[in-house]
């Protein structure tokens, strides 16, 4: 299971100059840039964070109403400023709510370096708007999204396929089914105890089960999840490693800038 940290007023702070704003619907950050790559140590530590799917993690989840995980100009994942050739600044730090306050926990020590920021952040299956939201890890380092851009203009997406659906490896498409199900896992323990998005029950991100349709989507859930869940994830990363395009341990991204592009938006349907 991922673990899913609380958002610090810096990580508000930095998502706002990534995404253009703090998208509604935050419930946290799920791996960072300048730090290890969360997903392969599931314990919670004195409270601090969220463990998905643990008995720790609808009270932290929900302590804080989800207007208070936004900056005073939040909103959801629409009207990209990439999209409509704004600048995104920074709120000033007195708009953004102290989220460790709302939440009573302090956030973990993450052994932040200089460039560390939130590479991954998770989002509440369904937005405050009611909108249903499929993509529970949503990449957003701009470094990142920038590299899987270049693959996916390069076709890398069909070699990726290939891999899927080769027949001398079907362990290959055995995992990317059973990353499938762990993403639904994930998403389903965010939710509190009678909640429910049917609209996406069966729909996780990136074309998982069957497809490899989103190059964004299977990079955050492996920075998510950790190694070893994802193998196309896991394919994809060694990647952009070895093409020397970005990992997350190298990434020096800095506040100041943006991406060349927008994450995508995954519609609730393929």
């Amino acid at each position: 299971m991922a673990h899913i940290e609380p958002a610090t007023e810096a990580d508000l702070a930095a998502i706002t100059i990534q995404l253009g704003r703090v998208p509604r619907g935050l419930l946290g950050v799920a791996a960072r840039c300048g730090s290890p790559v969360h997903g392969q140590d599931a314990t919670d530590t004195e409270g601090q964070g969220v463990v998905a799917g643990s008995s720790h993690q609808d009270a932290n989840f929900r302590t804080a109403p989800q207007a208070d995980l936004v900056s005073t100009a939040g909103a959801d994942f629409k009207s990209h400023p990439r999209d409509t050739g704004a600048t995104p600044q920074a709120e000033d730090a007195g708009s953004l709510r102290p989220v460790d306050a709302d939440f009573g926990t302090s956030p973990r020590d993450t052994g932040a370096t200089p460039h560390s920021h939130p590479a991954v952040i998770a989002t509440a299956p369904r937005l405050p708007n009611g909108e249903p939201f499929p993509t529970f890890y949503y990449l957003t380092c701009p470094e990142a999204v920038a590299a899987c851009s270049r693959l996916e203009a390069a076709g890398v997406m069909r070699e990726a396929e290939a891999l899927l659906h080769d027949p001398n490896h079907p362990e290959i498409a055995a995992g990317y089914q059973r990353a499938h199900e762990a993403y639904l896992q994930d998403r389903n323990a965010s939710l509190t105890t009678g909640e429910a998005v049917p609209e996406i029950a069966n729909i996780s991100a990136g074309g998982m089960p069957n497809r490899v349709k989103c190059f964004h989507a299977i990079l955050g859930h492996r920075l998510a999840a950790g190694p070893g869940v994802n193998p196309i994830g896991d394919w994809l990363l060694d990647r952009l490693a070895g093409e020397g395009l970005w990992s997350p341990e190298t990434c020096a991204w800095e506040m100041g800038e943006t991406a060349d592009e927008a994450p995508p938006e995954n519609p609730p349907s393929d």
